[in-house]
């Protein structure tokens, strides 16, 4: 999920729900989301709705009026059901919850859910309440905080680009401030690698990053001449794990033209959906590979132990 929560409405007279629209878009800002409803009178263009959400997944859920003015309800139901068979959709009508679900029965369409209209608002704050609960993870915030981020930066980025092309004098301020940034940024490092007094400080600490760790690792097997096979994998974990995880980080998703979200890296670069299945390969293969590292090391230790 993305910032915006987005909601797909069918619905002919709207200003008749207007208040509980009004209660659904205060919910989803309640939980730091922009709501993004789209509300349309009837079903015309509906094949291109749905190629957006198969390309970009702009909606979590469907809500439809199940008395559309020229079509019949079930109908309504499975066309619907068709052009989204993946997407959460809620019909809802003035008729009882009970009718609605026979007639959904009777008509064959199957994985939609039924509500009378008096409690069309409720059952739609709960279904926000659900989406919004399966992003509450910490996988799911780190993403989308990365993601938020490397958007942010493109338009910092963009600032700071249209300020160096407007005035040189502004561009040398500009390089300027970087290198004093930067610079600041490595002399704190150092502060903090002294204040460290052993080993346990240091992997501890904040200036010991993930590059550090693993040519630490590497050079000291190497030293040991343990895990030949697991060195030689250990050789590509910058290239095929750090870089990948730095890229995303600071990387944006724009729609692209194909119908398609495209990801833009800072380096100029752009990921596909198919270098993620590529990256996520990778990183499990160096999980193993480190955890195999693991047992070599605990077997060699426990092999040079006294009394073993």
């Amino acid at each position: 999920m993305k910032l915006k929560f987005g909601i797909l409405w069918f619905e002919d007279q709207k200003d008749d729900i207007q208040p509980g629209i009004t209660r659904v878009e205060r919910e989803i800002k309640k939980h730091g989301f922009e709501p993004n409803i789209d509300f349309y009178p009837n079903l015309e263009g509906l094949q291109d709705l749905a190629n957006v959400q198969t390309g970009w997944h702009a909606y979590e859920l469907v809500v439809v009026d199940y008395n559309l003015e020229g079509i019949q309800g079930d109908e309504v139901a499975k066309v619907i059901r068709s052009h989204f068979p993946f997407t959460r959709i809620l019909f809802y009508s003035s008729e009882t919850k009970q009718h609605l679900i026979q007639i959904m029965v009777e008509a064959g369409v199957e994985g939609v859910f039924c509500e009378q209209r008096d409690a069309l608002t409720d059952i739609l704050l709960n279904f926000v309440e659900d989406l919004v609960a399966g992003v509450n993870r910490l996988e799911s915030m780190r993403g989308l905080a990365a993601s938020t981020i490397g958007r942010c930066d493109e338009m910092l980025r963009d600032s700071l680009k249209m300020l160096g092309q407007w005035d040189e004098s502004e561009a040398r301020a500009i390089c300027q401030k970087i290198d004093e940034k930067v610079c600041a940024g490595i002399s704190s490092n150092k502060n903090m690698l002294e204040r460290c007094k052993n080993l346990t400080d240091r992997l501890n600490s904040r200036c010991v990053t993930s590059a550090h760790l693993y040519m630490v690792v590497s050079s000291r097997l190497k030293k040991l001449k343990i895990a030949k096979a697991q060195r030689e994998k250990l050789v590509k974990y910058d290239k095929e794990a750090l870089e990948p995880r730095n890229a995303l980080s600071h990387a944006a998703e724009i729609e692209g033209t194909g119908g398609n979200w495209e990801i833009h890296c800072s380096s100029g670069n752009t990921l596909s959906t198919e270098d993620f299945s590529v990256i996520r390969s990778n990183l499990l293969a160096h999980l193993q590979n480190l955890k195999d590292i693991n047992f070599i090391i605990s077997s060699h230790v426990q092999q040079q132990t006294p009394d073993n």
